[in-house]
């Protein structure tokens, strides 16, 4: 409720109940302390209180302690009930009776007015000796959790331990038994003395140990130490992307998989899961957005998906852009001739 009430900027519309949409006979009589932490935690955000709402008796119980009354349901089955061609007009006879703006026994009033009311305006009696009153705790909430952790300079203690040292894991439930086997999966083989020497057996297909080069130039125009650049681009398909491919299919086949889905954004990560694809015989599905596949193919680097399969999304893009895209593509990855 914290954070729902910090994001509210206009109004914060109050389910008076728990349950399903519909007119009923009854309000809620712990409606007054729900407002109230409503209120509390809003910074006094004006509060229309709805769900439930029909007579008159609930009209005048809200508007005396809310900023606003809303009424759905009951609209819903007058005009239902209405005479053909006399919905708007059995309406207006209602909202006017509702509000008051018609003459009814009592003032409009039945025997539940006041409930809410009183509800609202009862006082601790006196003469009984209360040992201690339960209260909504005062540590950190889910609302200062979240602040906490997107707000520079926040209280550490605000910073839940449980979202763990890389954020926590939330995604949707269908996944997570697939995620649960693959974190399983990860944890067996990370410090499993086999699979590592089974990774290192294919350092030579794939350009390792990398090779390191002496940047001259840059050493001599910065001055001091010597400057190395570690030489991933002469990995096999170009990248550093092939240590991380290769590492995720031999994990694959162990956990019995038989096919690979991957996406790909210039490519790299692509061509690199499909190179081990093709190496092992595994199935392999690439996806590549499809202003990504008009920049980047045809290109060297895309050209070598080795026959695996490539799908684009089907977004759509602009004929203007599309021309300027290829283009560029065109002047960054000539033809050979």
């Amino acid at each position: 409720m914290k954070l729902l009430c910090k994001l509210a900027d206009s109004f914060i519309y109050v389910v008076s109940r728990m349950g399903v949409t519909g007119a009923t006979g009854s309000m809620n009589t712990g409606l007054p302390d729900l407002l109230r932490r409503v209120k509390e935690y809003s910074g006094n955000v004006p509060a229309a209180v709805g769900f439930g709402v029909s007579t008159r008796d609930h009209f005048l119980s809200v508007a005396k302690i809310a900023d606003g009354v809303v009424i759905g349901s009951q609209i819903v089955i007058t005009l239902s009930n209405a005479p053909a061609g006399q919905g708007a007009k059995a309406v207006e006879e209602y909202c006017a009776q509702v509000c008051g703006r018609r003459n009814a026994p009592n003032g409009g009033l039945t025997r539940e007015v006041g409930i809410v009311e009183t509800m609202h305006e009862a006082h601790e009696p006196t003469g009984v000796q209360v040992d201690g009153v339960i209260r909504e705790s005062n540590g950190a909430g889910l609302a200062d959790q979240i602040e906490a952790l997107n707000t520079s300079g926040a209280d550490p203690a605000a910073i839940p331990a449980r979202f763990g040292e890389f954020g926590g894991q939330y995604v949707p439930e269908s996944l997570m038994d697939c995620l649960s086997e693959l974190e399983e999966g990860f944890n067996k083989i990370k410090d499993d003395p086999a699979f590592w020497e089974e990774y290192r057996s294919y350092y030579p297909w794939m350009g390792r140990p990398g090779q390191l080069h002496m940047a001259e130039r840059l050493t001599e125009h910065a001055g001091g130490a010597n400057i190395w650049l570690k030489r991933e681009d002469l990995n096999h398909t170009g990248s550093h992307k092939i240590n991380n491919a290769l590492g995720q299919l031999l994990l694959a086949r162990r956990l019995g998989k038989t096919e690979i889905i991957a996406e790909t954004g210039a490519g790299q990560h692509g061509v690199a899961t499909a190179t081990v694809c093709a190496k092992f015989g595994m199935k392999c599905t690439i996806y590549m957005g499809a202003v990504s596949h008009i920049l980047f193919s045809p290109s060297p680097i895309s050209n070598t998906f080795t026959g695996r399969c490539t799908k684009t999304s089907p977004e759509r893009v602009p004929h203007q852009a599309s021309r300027r895209a290829s283009h560029r593509r065109r002047s960054r990855f000539p033809h050979p001739p």
